[in-house]
């Protein structure tokens, strides 16, 4: 693994090329820091000669550190072979790793035990440089520019095998620290036998030096991207198990072993390498219709992103959108408008919690396209048509004007404009100003589409009423009609039936006011006398249609003045205003 203080503390010597001046390789790009083994150990190594097995998997660059506590400083004593041995077994771990070879960290033992004498001969033979680390000297602060081995044991001589309480008490007093430089991007590889009284038995937890043995193992799963890498103390149990055993773990690669006899193997074993991935980047491009066009919103999403060892919430999107590296918007989804037309390719970075990244692009051409434009149209009914009913009301027969001047086009295009008054789909007038007559009443819905020249169009609706303004007869057959406002008696009038109204079906009578126009048009004015009755009063020969005659009391009716109009309100069952007005001559005022 990498880390990156090259500067030697006190108490620490350099052998074999390394001198307390050395500096060490910074880290290149094209190594990831975050490699890191699966697990990996490495049980006590009896007697007997040594054979090398080829692995099924090799680490990668920046491998494992080796954790040795073999009782090394005896040189062979006690049935653990002579100094080749070890040097075989280094050479052949450190054969596996790619681009590795760099170090070995010997913690404990004195300057001048035969510890040192041992690791120096093991560092000549492979060609690796020592380092010793004594006393308070943290081991973090060590650096190594690729493989580093390191190695605890103790100052005093040990000749009946296993581990020595020095030893032990060394190891014990560097487990946080061990653990600290792994949970750090130091790899561990551990090939130590502990247990004072048992040769045989294996370190168990790093982290919180507990000794075990037995036969048993537990599998250690790689941490996750963004949690500590290594040895978390207390939570990781590493793996127990004597050190002769019948198959290897499962999870472990073999990368040297020897055999001595059945069920007395003895093996070096490192786990697979894994390396935690970049997240992968995709990313799509939204807009209307099938093409984006200048000043339209893009719509931009990279939430097909994922992370395949780690959380894809914690992801980071940082999107570039002209091309000169700078983020112009960071989030999962994000809009964009382009101001000009062409090619454009953006690149989304997808960033996870330990920097690592990768990027898609997508190009989107962007064009100009023709804007539609907006219709906008008004009514403008003249004053002087005489309706007192609120809104848009007109009357049938009466002008009204119709303006859509007030439709635009963004792109400054020439519009036409379609008049539809009657909901048929049909175009009944053109221009932007225009005037039309109804002949019936009602509710009417107008449609102005405007169009533009490259055929794109909007459309405006507006709504009114048309009163139905019906022909009226006061005191039929008498011009004009003479009305004596004190009169104690009843004034009749005459409603007309035309092709287009029928009054005695569609007049509501009791909504009808007469009188007055002033008074009428505020709600005043005479009732009917009755529900009206049929009768044929054009001309007072009778025209054949049946007109509705309708009798109100002359004094309601509030003539008191010069009024020469009698005016008729009222609505249809259906709710459509009617009014009709006709000339009166007042009389014995």
């Amino acid at each position: 693994m990498w880390w990156r203080d090259s500067s030697p503390t006190s108490g620490e010597d350099r052998h074999n090329g390394m001198t307390q001046n050395d500096s060490v390789e910074s880290e290149p790009a094209s190594i990831d820091r975050r490699t890191l083994l699966k697990s990996a150990t490495a049980v006590g190594l009896g007697g007997g000669l040594l054979t090398f097995s080829t692995p099924s998997v090799s680490a990668q660059a920046g491998g494992p550190v080796i954790l040795m506590g073999i009782d090394t400083e005896d040189g062979g004593i006690g049935g653990h072979g002579p100094v080749s041995t070890y040097v075989g077994i280094v050479n052949d771990i450190l054969s596996r790793v790619t681009n590795g070879n760099n170090g070995i960290l010997v913690v404990g033992g004195s300057a001048n035990s035969p510890v040192t004498t041992f690791w120096d001969r093991i560092g000549t033979d492979t060609g690796e440089s020592v380092t010793y680390v004594r006393g308070s000297t943290n081991i973090r602060s060590q650096s190594f520019s690729g493989f580093a081995m390191l190695a605890v044991v103790s100052s005093a001589p040990e000749t009946t095998g296993g581990m020595s309480q020095a030893e032990n008490d060394a190891l014990v007093s560097r487990s946080a620290d061990v653990a600290s430089f792994v949970d750090n991007g130091g790899g561990l590889f551990g090939s130590s036998q502990t247990d004072f009284n048992n040769a045989w038995a294996y370190i168990a937890d790093i982290g919180s030096f507990t000794t075990n043995t037995g036969l048993s193992y537990s599998d250690v799963t790689p941490t996750t991207e963004g949690n500590n890498i290594g040895i978390v103390d207390p939570d990781l149990d590493l793996c127990c198990w004597h050190d002769t055993f019948t198959a290897w773990p499962s999870f472990l690669d073999v990368l040297a072993w020897q055999s001595n006899s059945v069920g007395q193997q003895a093996a070096a074993l490192g786990g697979a390498s894994v390396t935690l991935q970049a997240p992968d980047a995709q990313c799509t491009a939204s807009f209307p219709g099938n093409k984006a066009c200048v000043t339209d919103t893009v719509t931009f999403d990279g939430s097909g992103s994922s992370d395949p060892d780690g959380d894809d919430s914690k992801l980071t999107y940082r999107w570039d959108f002209d091309g000169d590296g700078i983020t112009d918007a960071i989030g999962q989804i994000v809009t964009h408008s382009f101001s000009s037309p062409g090619q454009k390719t953006v690149v989304l970075t997808v960033i996870d919690e330990d920097g690592k990244s990768s990027t898609c692009t997508e190009v989107v051409n962007v064009v100009v396209c023709n804007r539609p434009p907006t219709a906008n149209c008004e009514i403008i009914i003249p004053n002087d048509c005489g309706i007192s009913f609120p809104g848009n009301v007109s009357a049938t027969g009466e002008p009204i004007f119709f303006d859509g001047t007030g439709s635009s086009d963004p792109d400054g295009d020439v519009l036409t404009f379609e008049w539809d008054f009657d909901g048929d789909g049909i175009t009944d007038a053109t221009g932007a100003v225009v005037k039309h007559t109804f002949t019936t009443g009602g509710k009417k819905t107008v449609t102005l589409t405007v169009t533009d020249e490259h055929g794109a169009s909007d459309t405006c609706t507006l709504t009114l009423t048309v009163a139905i303004k019906a022909e009226i007869d006061v005191k039929p057959c008498s011009e004009p009609s003479p009305i004596n406002p004190r009169s104690r008696g009843v004034t009749p009038v005459s409603v007309k039936q035309t092709s287009t109204f029928n009054p005695t079906e569609r007049i509501d009578v009791g909504s009808l006011r007469f009188g007055d126009p002033e008074d009428v048009k505020v709600g005043s004015g005479a009732s009917p006398a009755h529900n009206g009755h049929v009768e044929d009063t054009v001309p007072c020969g009778g025209d054949g249609r049946n007109d509705l005659v309708l009798h109100f009391p002359t004094r309601d009716a509030g003539f008191d003045g010069d009024e020469n109009t009698g005016r008729l309100e009222g609505m249809t069952h259906d709710g459509v205003p009617v009014f009709g007005e006709d000339r009166v001559r007042l009389v014995g005022r």
